[in-house]
């Protein structure tokens, strides 16, 4: 039996093959070595190798020159033939051209907001506007009335709208014309950026279709919140930008994330930032251990005399302390409030983080 060779052996295969076809002997061990350009013990590690791995047929000890290759050895491909490399499809090739700042448009569909830190950089941007630094931004299109949209350089567009001698500006046209396609394209060129939010992902990959971004809108639509487009700064009521947090709760069970969901909604309905991973993970967790024996407007009650804010604070300095999440201290802090003045019998387990 053979096993794989690696590449070098295969390369030391090939010259003691050659030497066999062509001069009915394999090489010497010098020979091999001036064949490969590498050293004599170098040499001989790779025969011992191939060896091991059961490339030759039995021979006596110390008799290099009848080291015969077994018959598969003599059936081996080139190199090109034996290594492809793998490569992906590069599709059609963009276009370069000088458009119009009036016929490029932001789909808001998946595109990220612009945020006070955005507006400073387009401020910037005008103040010291130069071609030398001007990056040619993406664009998709056009559609049926000419527009294009921008795929990647808000700001400079932006930025260019607002300067007084600047009309068009060079973009690279991408053929697509479908949102799925643009937003696929804006996450391939920004996923990897630290300035793209991690919402600002999730409206792209919801504008392409991705199976988890369209489980988190379907279940933030029904619990009744919203998702943010702005992935910084305290969130208005009953708005979230936590949505990986969501898409774990999802993961441990869609009803009792809608049921703790909505049971923040109604609790919470009038505060700010409530919707944040730490209390929507600390929720479902208590319905996922307790479902069954929880009352939800039990829950809601306790939620509307909650300061939500200063409960994940204390339950920041319990992890601090103790180690653990901070979302199982908050768990913690959860199910004492359920079980305050309940009688014995309808109090809840204590968690301990």
């Amino acid at each position: 039996m053979t096993f794989t060779p690696t590449f070098n052996q295969l390369d030391a295969l090939r010259v003691i093959v050659d030497y066999w076809r062509q001069l009915d002997r394999a090489p010497t061990r010098a020979e091999l070595a001036h064949e490969l350009d590498i050293g004599k013990s170098g040499a001989q590690r790779l025969v011992d190798g191939l060896e091991q791995r059961g490339w030759f047929e039995r021979r006596q000890p110390g008799q290099q020159r009848d080291l015969r290759p077994v018959p598969a050895a003599f059936e081996i491909r080139e190199p090109q033939e034996v290594v492809r490399m793998k490569h992906g499809d590069p599709g059609p090739k963009p276009k370069f051209k000088w458009l119009s700042v009036d016929t490029l448009v932001v789909d808001e569909r998946y595109q990220r907001s612009i945020t006070k830190h955005g507006r400073s950089l387009i401020q910037k941007i005008v103040a010291e506007f130069r071609w030398s630094k001007f990056t040619p931004v993406t664009v998709a299109g056009p559609d049926k009335i000419g527009d294009y949209a921008v795929v990647d350089g808000q700001h400079r567009v932006e930025a260019a709208r607002q300067h007084p001698d600047i009309e068009k500006i060079p973009c690279w046209v991408v053929p697509e014309t479908e949102v799925a396609g643009q937003a696929d394209t804006f996450l391939g060129i920004n996923k990897d950026r630290q300035a793209v939010t991690r919402v600002g992902r999730f409206w792209a990959e919801l504008a392409r279709g991705d199976e988890t971004a369209v489980a988190i809108k379907g279940v933030c639509d029904r619990a009744g919140v919203a998702i943010s487009r702005t992935g910084t700064g305290r969130q208005k009521p009953l708005h979230t930008i936590a949505v990986a947090a969501i898409g774990k709760a999802i993961k441990l069970g869609e009803e009792q994330t809608i049921r703790a969901l909505s049971c923040l909604v109604r609790g919470q309905a009038e505060c700010e930032n409530a919707f944040r991973s730490q209390s929507i993970l600390a929720l479902v967790r208590m319905f996922g251990l307790h479902g069954d024996r929880l009352v939800d407007d039990r829950i809601v009650a306790f939620l509307e005399d909650m300061d939500l804010d200063s409960e994940i604070e204390n339950a920041r300095g319990i992890k601090e302390f103790f180690g653990g999440k901070t979302e199982d201290a908050l768990l913690a802090i959860l199910i004492r409030a359920y079980n305050k003045n309940l009688r014995a019998d309808n109090r809840l387990p204590d968690f301990r983080p």
